[in-house]
């Protein structure tokens, strides 16, 4: 697993359009990130959908070299409808929950 990043997302409502790189996904209330994420450059991107599943927001984004091991926490800002830095709590207390319960993370 130190071979490998992991993103942790937080807080994103259910049937937000997430993506990295070429895979996209509509989040439901189980996802926590993505794992298993090979070093390297990665463009990660979010947009709100409406009842209907269409795109209600412009589609967000950032690029993100990950580094072997490393772990990336973000949250949704319901304001600005888009994956912002975690903001609460000691991120690297939270980071070290997540080092220390990796398997447990899709459960």
């Amino acid at each position: 697993m130190d071979n490998f990043a992991f993103l942790i997302v937080t807080g994103t409502p259910d049937h937000t359009e997430f993506g990295i790189d070429l895979l996209g996904i509509d989040i439901t209330e189980q996802f926590r990130g993505v794992k298993f994420i090979p070093a390297g450059a990665h463009f990660i991107y979010s947009s709100c959908r409406d009842n209907f599943g269409n795109s209600s927001t412009s589609r967000s984004g950032f690029l993100h070299f990950f580094k072997a091991g490393e772990i990336l926490v973000k949250e949704w800002n319901n304001k600005n409808e888009e994956l912002q830095n975690r903001t609460r709590g000691d991120v690297e207390v939270e980071k070290q929950k997540i080092r220390e319960n990796l398997k447990d993370l899709d459960r």
